[in-house]
């Protein structure tokens, strides 16, 4: 979470060590590595000193985390339930695999994976959450690597927060897109369905969110096609 990493350095005047899972087969991969390397540039121009509080960030492929069945095991039966990420299970194979301590996940009010653990959670000295101890041995368990330091924030609460603390401006820099189209949001992959319900619809460009307001038509096509060639097959 930027808004989280800016929030550390910025305000708390706290050290912090990001970690980067890097998915080469994604084609967002090379601009959210280029949008770190701007915001980093942004923080230096704002605060040299919190700049300077930004470890450089460990780059690790998502090909290079180990197996770990019983992990992803958990997240398959959890996603029985609802539907959570892959990315939970990999998060997860990571933060076992390295043995990170205090690795904090940023998932928010907004998130799907909210509804998992809102009420599994337990706060700790009025910082962040994590899973409570009695649950280690359930499915749940997936998340006990992981501390929640905005669980209880909204995507508009940290945008008015930003705001407050004067880095708005650095957190309109941050990537979220999935499948960029010339370098610009999609508007229709899930993080950018997920930003514009979040409220913050403003971050894509004109024709992206004309490609998010068609979504339910595309989705129509779509499944128009998938049972066209299901027809034809048989």
């Amino acid at each position: 979470s930027t808004y989280r990493l800016l929030s550390l350095v910025l305000v708390e005047g706290a050290r912090v060590q990001p970690h980067y899972i890097a998915d080469t087969s994604r084609r967002s991969t090379l601009l959210e590595l280029r949008t770190m390397h701007h915001i980093r540039q942004a923080v230096a121009a704002l605060s040299p000193e919190g700049a300077a509080r930004i470890a450089p960030t460990r780059i690790v492929s998502v090909h290079d985390i180990a197996p770990a069945p019983e992990i992803t095991a958990r997240r398959n039966r959890l996603t029985r339930r609802a539907y959570l990420g892959g990315q939970y299970d990999w998060l997860a194979r990571f933060a076992a695999q390295f043995d990170i301590p205090a690795l904090e996940l940023c998932i928010h009010v907004d998130d799907k994976a909210h509804a998992f653990i809102s009420e599994h959670v337990e706060q700790v000295e009025g910082e962040y959450w994590q899973l409570r101890k009695e649950l280690v041995d359930t499915d749940l368990s997936l998340f006990r690597y992981f501390r929640f330091p905005v669980l209880h924030l909204t995507k508009l609460e940290m945008d008015r927060l930003a705001r407050q603390h004067g880095f708005h401006e650095i957190m309109q820099k941050t990537w979220f897109c999935h499948s960029p189209w010339r370098g610009r949001p999609c508007g229709i992959c899930n993080p950018c369905v997920y930003t514009a319900e979040e409220g913050m619809a403003h971050r894509l460009r004109p024709l992206a969110r004309l490609s998010y307001t068609l979504l339910p038509v595309l989705s129509v096509v779509r499944e128009a096609r998938r049972f066209v060639r299901r027809v034809v097959k048989r």
